[in-house]
């Protein structure tokens, strides 16, 4: 290699930043080829995975979970496109960069119908490489923002006491948690599947009982010329629940409408909130003991009913006392809410959050092995340390994982798990350790 072709591969400082952020795995059989992109990305991205045939490609992806994927299409025992049809129903937004030495119609076509993002022909300079990873980045970038605000405003709907549905065209949409928990569902999937509807909930809508006017409950109100019209919900158990405001707003130019029901039944807005209170930590805003407990209670009979894994973990701020001590039990409690903030934006909507007490925290996670939990104890511990929250270098951590035993209680689940977190302690903290 010249020295002025190697010169041509080293990064320039005007290139997109967002490039250091985001992991490659490129797949090729090509050992020159690998070479070649290794040379390009190796210090441009953050990390880059090589494969060598779609098998390996599609065991890094589940591995790793790269940011963005490169693949030849012609690789040996399973081809790029295959590996991508499955990569796709796992993350059907990765960003795809397809390469091939052909520009065969059949594969081109089947390209554009997995939705990949770049088709480069080769051989390519690092310029297209760059420009193309550069995009996908971005792309990554903005779609992340994006997710991160979603789930934000999902999160935020999900919590409103109100009963909140949005419909297009008539059609359910969107179902907020707290109706759905009214209406005994523990999903909108659920809700949907069971063929019933919200018009099997309303025992009365503006004063109206007929089955006629109750059916087109969402006609009523929206059609009433009122700013609201009152409506009478019954819960799942099919006893009278409530009396409710129902208000709604149309999205502009659309055929969609959001529909919110606020509780207008003073004694059950308090019960409510009482209830909401006695199971929230005031200070970091995540369950408390009791609430924790509840819905961790709910998972262990969920998990034995269905015979799917359970994991929790346990993490506790490695000489917390001594923040409180040196620089005041406010910037403690700064402390408590940044963390607090931290894992709930990066667990799963799934996950189970809440402050056990003092500096401990506890993170349920239905659905995964200790082997998957223990990766997400990690992906929290690498999180704290790039994030230095708290005074000089930041906090660390020490954390405690396991997964529940058939058969066992959720006091000697949570004995374990103690204990894991005792030897994390003992064996010099900002550690991880299961039992």
């Amino acid at each position: 290699m010249t020295n002025k072709t190697a010169n041509s591969l080293k990064p320039d400082p005007d290139e997109p930043q967002t490039l250091r952020s985001v992991s490659v795995l490129h797949v090729e059989d090509d050992t020159i080829i690998q070479f070649h992109m290794r040379t390009i990305l190796e210090k441009r991205v953050r990390e880059l995975f090589s494969a060598a045939d779609g098998v390996e490609g599609l065991a890094m992806f589940r591995a790793h979970a790269p940011d963005v994927i490169i693949t030849d299409i012609r690789v040996p025992r399973m081809n790029g496109l295959e590996m991508i049809e499955i990569i796709r129903e796992t993350d059907p937004d990765i960003p795809v960069i397809v390469t091939s030495a052909y520009s065969d119609a059949d594969y081109l076509l089947k390209a554009i119908e997995l939705g990949v993002d770049k088709y480069l022909i080769k051989p390519f300079d690092h310029r297209q490489v760059v420009k193309a990873v550069s995009r996908a980045a971005e792309g990554m970038a903005r779609q992340r923002e994006i997710n991160e605000a979603n789930r934000f405003n999902r999160f935020l709907l999900d919590i409103n006491p109100s009963f909140i549905v949005v419909l297009d065209d008539g059609e359910v949409e969107y179902v907020n948690s707290t109706f759905l928990s009214f209406m005994g569902f523990r999903s909108l999937e659920a809700f949907i599947l069971s063929g019933r509807d919200i018009a099997d909930f309303v025992e009365d809508v503006g004063g109206h009982q007929d089955a006629t006017r109750i059916g087109r409950w969402f006609e009523e109100i929206t059609g009433s010329g009122e700013d609201g019209v009152v409506v009478r919900l019954k819960g799942c158990d099919e006893r009278f629940g409530g009396v409710f405001w129902a208000t709604f707003n149309r999205f502009p130019e659309t055929r969609k409408y959001v529909v919110v029901f606020t509780d207008i039944t003073r004694l059950d807005d308090e019960r409510k909130l009482l209830s909401l209170q006695a199971r929230t930590d005031h200070l970091t805003g995540v369950a408390n003991r009791l609430g924790f407990s509840e819905r961790l209670q709910a998972e262990i009979a969920r998990a034995e009913r269905y015979g799917q894994p359970l994991s929790l973990i346990m993490f506790d701020i490695d000489d917390f006392k001594r923040v409180n001590d040196e620089h005041g039990h406010e910037e403690g409690d700064r402390v408590l809410k940044a963390l607090a903030k931290l894992v709930w934006t990066n667990i799963r909507t799934t996950d189970l959050f809440g402050r056990w007490g003092g500096e401990e925290f506890l993170v349920a996670t239905p659905n995964c092995d200790l082997d998957q939990a223990l990766r997400t104890a990690e992906k929290l511990r690498d999180l704290l340390c790039e994030a230095a929250i708290g005074p000089g270098r930041g906090i660390s951590c020490s954390f405690g994982v396991t997964s529940h035993r058939k058969g066992e209680s959720m006091d000697a689940f949570l004995r374990r798990l103690d204990e894991a977190l005792y030897v994390a302690k003992k064996s010099g903290k900002d550690t991880i350790s299961s039992a």
